[in-house]
C-alpha cells in the first residue's frame, strides 16, 4: 500500500509569513505578535480541521519560556532582523490511519522530541483531524478520516543554560545561530532523509502495537524500484472549487487518472485469469475511491478491452517463443485491433496503422535519447561536484595558515625593519627557506587554479554535449503528442487499445499524455455470439503528419 510521506516547507517574511501567526494556526491558539502589533486567533476551527492535540517541547537545558508558545514565537520574531528572513519551518507528518487519539498524540510527541534533540530548538506540535470529505466533496467513511501533525520549529537553535541566562540579562532574544544547513537542498538532504526514516520506523512501531499493517517506508517509489506515475495534485485553490462543485482543469486531470487506474485494474485481473504476466497497476487515486469512476468514458468498454488485451498479448508472446523477444508494438496492436474481424475485412494500410508505426519509431528513439541523457546528466553532476570540490580546496588553501602568518602582527617601525634586514643578510639559510616556501605556495595556488579551470571546462563541455540530446527529445515529445492526438482523432477506440498492448517502457511514455488526450470513445458492441467487438474503424483519407520516421509511416 502507498502512503503519503512527510513534507518540509519554510516560512519567510518575503512571503508575508509571521511565525506567531503560523504557531497560532497550528496549535489552535490566540497569540499576539508584538512585532506586527496584531493578535491571531485560531481557536475556532471548522469541521475537519479541529485540533486533536497540541504541545510545545524543548531540548534539555532550554529556558522555561521555550515551551510557552506566546513567548517562544515572539522571541523568534525578535531574533530576525531582515525583512526577508526565514522565520520558521513546518514539518508536516502523516499519521497512520487506525490509531486512536492517545496513540496519535504519543506518535507526534515522539517525532517532536526527536527534532528538538537533533536541532537543539523548540518544536510546537499541532495534530489536526483530516477533512471529513474528499477533494471532490464526497463524504469519507469514519475509517478513512485520520490525522496529520504539524511540527513547527524556528530556523535558529535555542541558547541553553548559562548562554541563555546571559542573553536574557543583556535583553537578547535567547535564540542562537541559524540552522543554515536546512536552507539548502544540497546540505539538508541527509537530515531530511534521516528524519523521514525515523518517521517510517515510528509509524511501523505504533501500527504494530495497534495490530495494523507495518508497510510504511520513507523511500520514494522510484527508489523502491516501483514504476509508479504520481497522481496529479489539485492544490488548495482547485480543491476549494471542486468541493464547491465548480469543475477545474486539475480536477479533470485527477478524474481521468482515476479512469485510467480502473482500466489498469481490470486489465490486471484479466491477465491473471489468462495466466499471463501480471500487469502493474498503479495505486488507485483518491478520486476513484470517491465514486468518480462513473466519469470514465472508457468504463463501458473496460472489461472487454482488458479481456482481449490479455488474450492477444499472451498469444503474441506464445508465437514469439517462451524466451524470444516480444512482438513489436505494431504487431501487438494489430492482434488486438483486428479481434473479431474476418480475415478479408482487415485494412492494413490505414491512417491508424501508419500512425501506430510512427509512434513505435518515436518511442524507440525517445528511449535511446532518455538513456543517453541520463548518462550525460550523471556525468555532469559528477563534474559539477568535482568543480565544487576544487573551489573548496582553493578557498581552504587561501584561508589556511600560510595566507595569514603575518596578519595578526602589529606594524613594524623603521628601525625594526632595518634590524630585520641585517638579520636576513646574516642568515642566508633562512632567506633561502622563505624563498622556497613562497615558490612552493605559488606552485600550489597555480595547480589549484588550473584544477578549477579544468573542472569548469568539463562541466561546460558536458552541458554543450547534452543540449542537442535535450532538444531532440523535446522535439520528439512534441511529435509523439501530435501522433497520439491524430490517432485518437482517426479512431477513438485505438488509443486505449494501444495503451493496453504497450509494454512497461512504452506505456510510461504514452501515459504522460493520456490525461490531455482522453476523450469520449465508442461503445463496444456485442455480436450474435456474445463476443465483444469494436465498431469498424473509421478510415480517414488524409495523409498523416510527418513524424520523422524515415519513410516508414
Amino acid at each position: 500500500m502507498f502512503h503519503a510521506r512527510p513534507h518540509l516547507e519554510t516560512h519567510s517574511r518575503a512571503e508575508a509569513h509571521s511565525a506567531v501567526a503560523g504557531a497560532a494556526y497550528r496549535l489552535g491558539l490566540k497569540l499576539y505578535d508584538r512585532r506586527l502589533k496584531r493578535a491571531f486567533d485560531f481557536r475556532k476551527r471548522v469541521a475537519g480541521d479541529e485540533i486533536v492535540f497540541q504541545i510545545t517541547v524543548a531540548p534539555d537545558g532550554a529556558p522555561a519560556w521555550a515551551t510557552d508558545p506566546l513567548e517562544l514565537w515572539n522571541r523568534v520574531e525578535l531574533a530576525e532582523r531582515r525583512k526577508d528572513a526565514q522565520v520558521a519551518r513546518d514539518y508536516r507528518v502523516p499519521i497512520p490511519l487506525g490509531l486512536d487519539d492517545s496513540a496519535v498524540a504519543a506518535f507526534a510527541s515522539d517525532m517532536a522530541r526527536y527534532l528538538a534533540r537533533q536541532l537543539t530548538t523548540p518544536v510546537s506540535v499541532g495534530v489536526h483531524r483530516d477533512a471529513p470529505i474528499t477533494a471532490f466533496g464526497v463524504a469519507k467513511t469514519p475509517e478513512q478520516i485520520g490525522c496529520h501533525a504539524h511540527l513547527y520549529f524556528p530556523t535558529r537553535r535555542v541558547l541553553l543554560d548559562d548562554a541563555a541566562t546571559e542573553s536574557e540579562a543583556k535583553g537578547g532574544s535567547g535564540m542562537g545561530e541559524k540552522l543554515s544547513f536546512l536552507s539548502n537542498k544540497s546540505t539538508s538532504g541527509y537530515f531530511v532523509e534521516e528524519t523521514n526514516r525515523v518517521w517510517a520506523e515510528l509509524a511501523n512501531t505504533y501500527c504494530r502495537r495497534a495490530g495494523l499493517p507495518t508497510d510504511f517506508d520513507h523511500r520514494s517509489s522510484r527508489r523502491m524500484g516501483l514504476k509508479v506515475r504520481p497522481q496529479p495534485q489539485l492544490g488548495a485553490a482547485a480543491t476549494a472549487l471542486e468541493r464547491a462543485k465548480v469543475p477545474t482543469r486539475k480536477g479533470q486531470a485527477v478524474r481521468e487518472a482515476a479512469a485510467m487506474a480502473e482500466i489498469y485494474k481490470r486489465a490486471h485481473a484479466a491477465r491473471m485469469r489468462q495466466g499471463a504476466t501480471p500487469l502493474f497497476m498503479p495505486p488507485q487515486p483518491g478520486a476513484a475511491k470517491s465514486g468518480y469512476i462513473e466519469f470514465s468514458p472508457l468504463k463501458a468498454s473496460a472489461d472487454a478491452v482488458a479481456d482481449r488485451m490479455a488474450a492477444s498479448t499472451a498469444s503474441a508472446r506464445a508465437q514469439a517463443g517462451a524466451n524470444g523477444p516480444p512482438p513489436s508494438l505494431t504487431e501487438r496492436f494489430r492482434t488486438l485491433y483486428f479481434a473479431g474481424l474476418e480475415e478479408g475485412s482487415r485494412p492494413e494500410e490505414t491512417l491508424v496503422f501508419r500512425l501506430v508505426r510512427a509512434i513505435e519509431w518515436l518511442l524507440t528513439r525517445m528511449t535511446r535519447l532518455a538513456a543517453q541523457n541520463h548518462e550525460l546528466r550523471q556525468e555532469t553532476a559528477a563534474a559539477a561536484t568535482a568543480r565544487l570540490d576544487a573551489l573548496a580546496d582553493l578557498d581552504a588553501w587561501k584561508a589556511g595558515p600560510a595566507a595569514h602568518d603575518d596578519d595578526d602582527q602589529p606594524p613594524k617601525t623603521a628601525w625594526s625593519r632595518v634590524v630585520d634586514g641585517v638579520g636576513q643578510w646574516w642568515d642566508s639559510n633562512q632567506t633561502a627557506t622563505q624563498r622556497e616556501r613562497a615558490e612552493s605556495d605559488a606552485r600550489t595556488e597555480q595547480q589549484l587554479h588550473a584544477r578549477v579551470v579544468s573542472t569548469e571546462q568539463r562541466v561546460q563541455d558536458l552541458q554543450n554535449e547534452r543540449k542537442p540530446v535535450l532538444d531532440q527529445a523535446k522535439h520528439d515529445k512534441a511529435k509523439l503528442r501530435r501522433a497520439l492526438r491524430d490517432l485518437r482523432d482517426a479512431h477513438e477506440a485505438a488509443l486505449p487499445q494501444l495503451l493496453a498492448v504497450s509494454l512497461a517502457e512504452e506505456r510510461e511514455w504514452i501515459e504522460a499524455y493520456m490525461p490531455e488526450l482522453l476523450g469520449p470513445t465508442q461503445e463496444i458492441e456485442d455480436d450474435e455470439g456474445g463476443r465483444a467487438r469494436l465498431p469498424r474503424p473509421k478510415v480517414t483519407p488524409r495523409s498523416p503528419t510527418s513524424y520523422g520516421t524515415g519513410g516508414r509511416a
